[in-house]
């Protein structure tokens, strides 16, 4: 039985493309060596250095996206024939893996999967107006992945009436300034802006302004990166830059086909659960991503205490609301996020360089 040592590099290769708030990729893995029976632990942790903690509230996003991250390596090692057991860290946001040969590979699959994962984007422009079909819905809610198997992961919530968007948008109006005028919060927000054209982030965290408003001049970037600085968004919060950019995106909200939340399904999830609810949430999005689906996160929401309440109440959600998105049909950005290298990921890297992804999954 061959160290699957370059299958588990191959699917950590292809989990970077895994969402993560703000494209932080807050993730650290140590993949240890085999024992006698080839079999290896990989253990996956937030970066202390780039993980966000502006708020209490980012410590659940960054379980999610540690959750979203190891759903996706742990898929793609399940169809590159791997058998894998997940246990959570007891102290601290974090799983261990045991990972070991298991079934025979499925090679059309995993490279179908790698194509879908390379091809999900988070689309923020306008979605068309056409309605969600019902297939496409239960789609939407359907589960095909194995569980981590470390606690509970939030139902899925599918709302396409137009009562419901038009309630999350005037949430969205309502409190959607406060992603801007808290400064210690936007301070964060705006060290992930680039304010350079899209295709020319290739590597790294973070996001380019293009991918908030489309692509714009070399001189409307250079505003941009003045106005939205902290220091000049309180400046300019007695005239009501941080409201006017919030109504822009309840606009978005309000014409959207659909909401999608996931709720809590006990009164106080875990980090267990949050990182359940992460993998969960990788196999929605990239099953959205196949039905042509866009996803669009809507966090200012979910990262302070009264919108939530809002959120759940005005929705009558039957849990703790986690995770709201605006859903509907568009073509994906062209430009994906970059990415930092595997090599920044692994905090033990082996001597072994493991198989290229190009090589192995995907494109």
């Amino acid at each position: 039985m061959p160290d699957p040592y370059d299958t588990i590099h191959a699917a950590l290769d292809l989990a970077r493309y895994a969402p993560s708030s703000h494209n932080s990729q807050p993730w650290q893995v140590d993949i240890g060596p085999p024992d006698a029976t080839l079999t290896r632990t990989v253990t996956f942790c937030l970066d202390e250095a780039t993980r966000l903690r502006a708020l209490d509230t980012l410590d659940a996003e960054m379980a999610m996206s540690l959750g979203a991250f190891v759903g996706v390596a742990c898929r793609a090692m399940t169809l590159a024939g791997l058998d894998w057991t997940c246990t959570a860290l007891p102290d601290d946001i974090g799983v261990t893996l045991r990972v070991g040969r298991g079934s025979p590979p499925s090679p059309e699959a995993l490279r179908r999967f790698g194509d879908l994962v390379h091809r999900r984007r988070t689309c923020r422009a306008p979605f068309r107006p056409d309605p969600l079909t019902a297939a496409q819905r239960l789609a939407l809610q359907a589960r095909g992945w194995p569980a981590l198997g470390i606690g509970t992961a939030a139902r899925v919530e599918v709302l396409t009436d137009r009562r419901h968007c038009r309630e999350v948008a005037r949430l969205v109006s309502h409190f959607g300034a406060l992603d801007f005028s808290d400064f210690a919060a936007w301070s964060e927000t705006y060290a992930h802006i680039r304010f350079c054209p899209a295709h020319r982030l290739r590597e790294g965290r973070g996001f380019s302004i293009d991918s908030l408003l489309g692509p714009i001049s070399r001189l409307q970037r250079l505003g941009l990166q003045i106005a939205l600085h902290p220091v000049s968004l309180q400046l300019l919060r007695p005239f009501g830059l941080p409201r006017r950019l919030a109504q822009g995106l309840a606009e978005l909200t309000a014409a959207a086909p659909g909401v999608l939340v996931l709720t809590a399904q006990q009164p106080d999830p875990g980090v267990a659960d949050m990182i359940e609810t992460g993998a969960r949430l990788s196999e929605l999005w990239l099953g959205a991503a196949e039905l042509g689906v866009q996803v669009h996160p809507l966090s200012v929401l979910l990262q302070h205490l009264e919108p939530r309440q809002a959120l759940q109440d005005g929705l009558s959600l039957p849990g703790l609301p986690l995770f709201i998105a605006r859903i509907g049909l568009q073509s994906p950005p062209e430009v994906r996020t970059p990415r930092i290298r595997l090599e920044t990921i692994l905090r033990q890297p082996e001597g072994a360089a493991g198989m290229p992804l190009t090589d192995s999954i995907g494109k």
